[in-house]
């Protein structure tokens, strides 16, 4: 069991993370000789080697989409459709609203909100549909020529494998085996660099 001290906090795992920024230095910080995926893997094995915790917390609900929905109006708690509230000249009074006024006859967990979750997992969905990787979404987007940070969408999805591939490689290198689960074959923070590959 962990019981050092608190390294980060994963909500909806890397997608939105509290980090204790001494803790990673104290590790020595990420290696930055490993490129994308397998750096992270490589930062919290570190982590717990030397006994940080990395503990799951709850923030909401989180989503990794690479779209968005096609009325945005759904996210918002109105009965009766959009309404412009009118500008107020003199300060509002310091008393809070009511609570049942805020509500506005919404009702949690009801069918409007299911809908809405249902919706924003297809978008999640949709993302990973082609190849079923994370990134993959990106080789899709097109337009931006002539923008002064456009890249060739196809030349980018190549060149972001290519460094997969790479960090893939320099972890295999480092620590003799490819798996994200150094603790569980028994590897100490030690034998980086001096393992023998798988």
């Amino acid at each position: 069991m962990d019981t050092g001290p608190l390294a980060t906090l994963w909500f909806a795992y890397d997608r939105l993370a509290l980090v204790r920024t001494q803790a990673f230095a104290d590790v020595g910080g990420w290696d930055t000789m490993i490129p994308f995926y397998m750096t992270d893997c490589n930062m919290h094995e570190r982590l717990w080697m030397r006994d940080f915790r990395i503990e799951n917390a709850e923030a909401g609900k989180v989503w990794d989409v690479s779209s968005s929905l096609e009325d945005l109006e759904i996210l918002y708690r109105r009965v009766d459709g959009p309404k412009m509230a009118k500008r107020q000249e003199t300060p509002a009074p310091a008393s809070p609203p009511p609570p049942a006024a805020a509500d506005s006859g919404v009702q949690r967990n009801s069918p409007a909100y299911q809908d809405l979750l249902r919706k924003l997992d297809e978008v999640q969905h949709a993302k990973f549909i082609d190849k079923g990787e994370r990134n993959t979404w990106q080789v899709r987007q097109r337009g931006g020529q002539g923008e002064p940070f456009y890249r060739d969408a196809e030349g980018f999805e190549r060149a972001v494998l290519m460094w997969m591939g790479f960090g893939r490689g320099v972890f295999a290198e480092e620590w003799g085996r490819g798996p994200c689960d150094l603790r569980d074959a028994g590897m100490v923070e030690g034998d980086a660099w001096g393992v023998e590959m798988d």
